[in-house]
């Protein structure tokens, strides 16, 4: 089987976009065009190892074809975090258990007390965007004043209320919501 053919599967498998690649590795979008047809069939080591890596497939296999594509046990995902400049990694195994790609979540790293005792500060939460119908009290992310915020979600006779865990910071009534996601996991409970 052919680099390309390989590079193709792998992003695939991961649910990512060529603009996805692209913006993670810090190449040109033709770059991963070429890449994913065939027109060039080398990587620089480093580029290699990162793109098993967001893809959670086996670099000995992206490589050069041997073994199975999800051999690796030790594989992990990186993701961006949407609130800091941090990338959180994960195994590849986790998003396999959530039922989830790569493409269909951001991660957010808690930065206050907030959300303490259940998501205590620096925990990190995946959030899937393809969730965003409203379940009284889960954790959703939203972006408020420009800034990714997570909250218990409560629907009110006047909208919704997000609700901090910790008992030192204000409830939110607002009368609309457009959430970002749903927290799917947390790096504090597993």
């Amino acid at each position: 089987m052919a680099f390309a053919t390989r590079f193709k599967q792998a992003r695939e498998h991961a649910g990512l976009k060529k603009a996805d690649v692209a913006r993670e590795l810090g190449v040109s979008r033709t770059a991963i065009s070429n890449w994913d047809s065939g027109k060039s069939d080398s990587m620089r080591s480093g580029l290699l190892s990162q793109f098993a890596t967001l893809t959670g497939v086996s670099i000995v296999w992206l490589i050069n074809g041997t073994g199975n594509m999800l051999d690796n046990p030790e594989t992990v995902v990186c993701i961006k975090t949407v609130n800091t400049a941090a990338s959180f990694s994960i195994p590849s195994s986790v998003l396999t258990k959530l039922g989830v790609s790569v493409s269909e979540i951001e991660s957010f790293e808690v930065e206050d007390d907030s959300l303490a005792p259940e998501l205590p500060r620096h925990s990190v939460l995946l959030i899937n965007k393809q969730l965003t119908s409203i379940n009284d009290g889960a954790f959703y992310a939203f972006r408020i004043n420009g800034r990714v915020t997570v909250r218990k979600v409560f629907r009110t006779s006047n909208g919704f209320m997000l609700r901090p865990t910790n008992s030192l910071f204000p409830d939110e009534e607002i009368k609309t919501v457009d959430p970002l996601g749903k927290v799917v996991y947390s790096s504090s409970m597993h």
